[in-house]
C-alpha cells in the first residue's frame, strides 16, 4: 500500500510540474480550438439524412465546400497541431486534455443531434490517440514535419474506423428508412431523364408513317368503300391516311405537354416501389449489406479529408516548433 501512495504521490508531484503556465494556456488554446471546430462543424448544417438524398446531391456537395466546413477543417487542423505539441511538452500527462475536449462534446450532445453529439465524441478519442502516439516521440524527431505526419496519419486512421463504426450503427437504426429514401429521390432526380424519354416518344409518333397497304386494308373492310370507283377510292385512302397523320401529330402534342419531371412519388407510391426494387437480386444484395456499403463509403471520404487535414496540420505544428 506504501508503494502505491508513494508512486501516485510521484505521479501527482509530475503531474503538478508539467502544468505550468505556459502548458495550462496551450491546454486552454486547445480547449477553445475543440470547441470552436465543433460549433462551425454545427453550422455546416450537415445532416445524416441528406447524404442519401440523390436529388440535393449538389446542395450536400455545395456543404462540403462551404465558408463553415472549410473553417472546420481549418480549426480543428488547428487542435491537432495543438494537442501534438502539448503531447511533446507534457508527454503521457497531456491525456488531461481528454477529459476536457469529453465534456464539450457532452455539452454539444445536450445543443444538436445525437449523430453530430456521436462525432465530437470520436473527435475527443481521436485526440486522446494523437496525445498517445505524440508522447512516444523522441526528443531529437520532436520538430521533424515527417515525424508529425508520421504520427498524424497514424491517429488519423481513428477517425475512419470511428467513421466506420459510426455509420454502421447509424445505417442499421434507419436501415428501411434510408433505402426508401434513396429510392424516392433517384426517382426525382430522374426527372429530366423521364421528360426527355417521353419527348423522345412523341417524336416517334409524330414522325410515324402508317403505310397505304395497311390503310388500304383497313378501309376494304368498310361496304361504302368497296362500292367506290378508283378515283374515289384513291381521294378516300389519302383524306384517311392524312387524318391518321394529323391524329398521331394531336397525340405527341399531348404527350409533349405533360409536365413528367416535376411528378413526385407519395410516401404510399414510394414504399411500392421500394418493396419492387427489394425484389431484384442485385438490390436486395445491396440492402441486405447497405450498412456496410455506406459505411465503407464514408470511411473513403473520412480518408480523403484526413490527407488534407494531416496535410495542414503538420504545417502549423512544424511551424508552432519554429516558434
Amino acid at each position: 500500500m506504501a508503494t502505491l501512495n508513494f508512486n501516485l504521490n510521484e505521479i501527482m508531484a509530475n503531474f503538478k510540474q508539467k502544468m505550468t503556465f505556459e502548458n495550462i494556456a496551450i491546454l486552454g488554446v486547445l480547449s477553445f480550438l475543440f470547441a470552436f471546430s465543433a460549433f462551425l462543424l454545427t453550422r455546416a448544417n450537415l445532416h445524416f439524412l441528406e447524404f442519401f438524398d440523390i436529388s440535393r446531391a449538389d446542395i450536400v456537395a455545395g456543404k462540403f465546400v462551404s465558408v463553415y466546413s472549410i473553417l472546420f477543417i481549418l480549426m480543428f487542423s488547428a487542435t491537432i497541431a495543438v494537442q501534438a505539441i502539448l503531447s511533446y511538452r507534457m508527454g503521457k500527462y497531456s491525456l488531461i486534455s481528454f477529459p476536457i475536449t469529453f465534456i464539450t462534446s457532452l455539452i454539444f450532445f445536450a445543443l444538436t443531434s445525437v449523430y453530430l453529439a456521436q462525432v465530437f465524441v470520436a473527435f475527443s478519442i481521436f485526440l486522446l490517440g494523437l496525445g498517445y502516439f505524440a508522447a512516444g516521440v523522441k526528443k531529437e524527431d520532436q520538430k521533424s514535419f515527417w515525424k508529425f505526419w508520421d504520427v498524424f496519419g497514424k491517429s488519423l486512421m481513428i477517425l475512419v474506423f470511428a467513421g466506420f463504426i459510426l455509420t454502421t450503427m447509424r445505417v442499421s437504426e434507419q436501415k428501411s428508412l434510408i433505402f426508401s429514401e434513396i429510392i424516392g429521390s433517384s426517382y426525382d432526380s430522374m426527372g429530366g431523364v423521364r421528360q426527355e424519354l417521353v419527348n423522345t416518344c412523341a417524336n416517334l409518333v409524330a414522325n410515324a408513317t402508317v403505310p397505304n397497304s395497311v390503310v388500304e386494308g383497313y378501309l376494304n373492310n368498310s361496304v361504302v368503300y368497296t362500292i367506290l370507283n378508283q378515283t374515289e377510292k384513291d381521294a378516300m385512302l389519302l383524306q384517311t391516311s392524312q387524318m391518321l397523320k394529323s391524329g398521331l401529330k394531336s397525340i405527341s402534342d399531348a404527350m409533349k405537354s405533360q409536365n413528367v419531371a416535376d411528378i413526385k412519388l407519395n410516401q404510399t407510391e414510394i414504399a411500392m416501389v421500394t418493396e419492387v426494387a427489394k425484389g431484384l437480386p442485385m438490390v436486395d444484395v445491396f440492402y441486405n449489406y447497405m450498412e456496410f456499403v455506406v459505411a465503407l463509403a464514408v470511411a473513403t471520404i473520412v480518408s480523403s479529408f484526413n490527407f488534407v487535414i494531416k496535410l495542414i496540420a503538420s504545417i502549423l505544428a512544424y511551424m508552432l516548433t519554429k516558434i
